[in-house]
């Protein structure tokens, strides 16, 4: 009895005291993006080494679900674990979220506590910047036939330093490294299986779009991305997520524009995330995705109605998605 009243000492310890009110999953992301610093705020620090080697372990104990670990892991980073339950679906998360008042603007982590989640990683690089972008990526964890199995987001500005004519701009996670970010992705792709990333950008239609593209406006843009920085993009089996995804938000009525080629417009030919999938022995082409909702998709979102999301969470939705569990062996 008494060993059983100091472990339950001991998970006061790492999980946080106060326990959150009743929320949805879409609340617990519109929290954490009122707090992000607007563009041009200079908040983000390059990680250093040693900050990058230590949220390596941090995120390894999370995905394990070794969450004491990761706890004591994260506090001299400035982080803390907190474990969280969605009011409207009833599933339970490993909240990695930076302490109050935020020092390094690192990001925000998302591990799913249930059993048998999906073999899919859902990420939000740009919040702000591509408005409302997350709002689409946080539809996805709504749908009761959707498990992923990790979903994170940025929490600094894309142009936090420099803006559009200053490329690569170190706050920018999907351009340039070394990034905390890039370290998630790395260990939430492999670890403890490997796993599917989908991840959520936004764009905004232009002249030198349809001159790329063609006149007609599309509903989103999506690429497979390249395996580094100079080959061309990766060519996906038909049978792949992407691939799917595709034919699935097509049959639902949105207009599709598949990158096929590295010059086509947000093409993911420089994200690092892609190269890193798309390169390596145990993942390779097709188990990343990228994709951009055109503006005004991402503007009927702006009072919180993620209805409009409907077509992108029913294509993902209908995928043959496997449990992670079942891809164990594949690691």
């Amino acid at each position: 009895m008494l060993r059983r009243a100091w472990w339950r000492l001991l998970l006061g310890l790492w999980v946080s005291a106060a326990v959150a009110p009743a929320a949805t999953f879409a609340d617990w992301v519109e929290e954490v993006r009122q707090q992000i610093p607007r563009r041009g705020a200079g908040v983000f620090r390059v990680p250093s080494e040693e900050q990058q080697a230590a949220f390596r372990a941090t995120f390894t104990a999370l995905a394990e679900r070794r969450l004491a670990a990761a706890a004591e892991l994260a506090r001299p980073l400035h982080y803390e674990l907190r474990e969280l339950t969605d009011s409207a679906t009833g599933r339970r998360y490993a909240q990695l979220v930076e302490a109050r008042p935020w020092r390094h603007y690192y990001g925000v982590y998302f591990v799913a506590l249930d059993e048998a989640p999906q073999d899919l990683v859902i990420e939000a690089p740009h919040p702000l910047y591509d408005v409302w972008s997350e709002r689409g990526a946080a539809a996805l964890m709504l749908d009761p036939r959707l498990r992923p199995a990790v979903w994170f987001m940025s929490t600094v500005h894309r142009y936090d330093q420099g803006d559009e004519n200053s490329q690569p701009v170190a706050s920018d996670p999907t351009h340039a490294l070394p990034q905390i970010f890039q370290v998630a992705h790395e260990v939430f792709t492999l670890v403890p299986c490997r796993r599917w990333v989908l991840q959520i950008h936004g764009y905004a239609w232009s002249d030198k779009t349809a001159a790329k593209i063609g006149p007609d406006k599309v509903h989103a843009i999506v690429s497979p991305g390249a395996p580094n920085e100079r080959d061309p993009l990766v060519a996906v089996p038909t049978e792949a997520p992407a691939q799917q995804l595709v034919g699935g938000l097509r049959q639902r009525g949105w207009r599709i524009w598949w990158c096929t080629r590295r010059t086509d417009p947000l093409s993911a030919g420089q994200n690092p995330q892609a190269w890193f999938s798309n390169s390596h022995p145990q993942l390779g082409p097709g188990w990343f995705t990228h994709v951009e909702m055109e503006s005004l998709v991402r503007q009927a979102a702006r009072d919180g109605d993620l209805a409009v999301f409907g077509p992108l969470v029913e294509a993902v939705a209908a995928l043959p998605w496997r449990s992670a569990a079942a891809e164990t062996g594949n690691r």
